[in-house]
């Protein structure tokens, strides 16, 4: 998360009158499945429901902040592609 805050600017989005848009603040919810044996070594461990919380999707600007930051995502691309 933090790297994505670093490279990018999320923004609220504006609308057709200029003004920005304010999105509804919410959240959904849900069970989702999480191996334990992945993050412990505990073989005697098993895999649980979890509940789960995520905010509701909503509109929003992501734009680059700057040169540097499109150099560096550019450099990661390269170096995902030569493994």
């Amino acid at each position: 998360m933090a790297i994505i805050l670093s490279l990018f600017n999320i923004q609220k989005i504006k609308g057709e009158d200029g003004q920005e848009i304010i999105p509804k603040v919410g959240t959904d919810s849900g069970f989702a499945r999480f191996d334990t044996r992945t993050f412990f070594a505990h073989s005697s461990m098993r895999n649980d429901d979890i509940v789960s919380s995520h905010p509701k999707p909503f509109k929003c600007s992501v734009q680059l902040r700057n040169d540097k930051a499109k150099d560096l995502i550019g450099q990661i691309k390269i170096d995902l592609m030569s493994e």
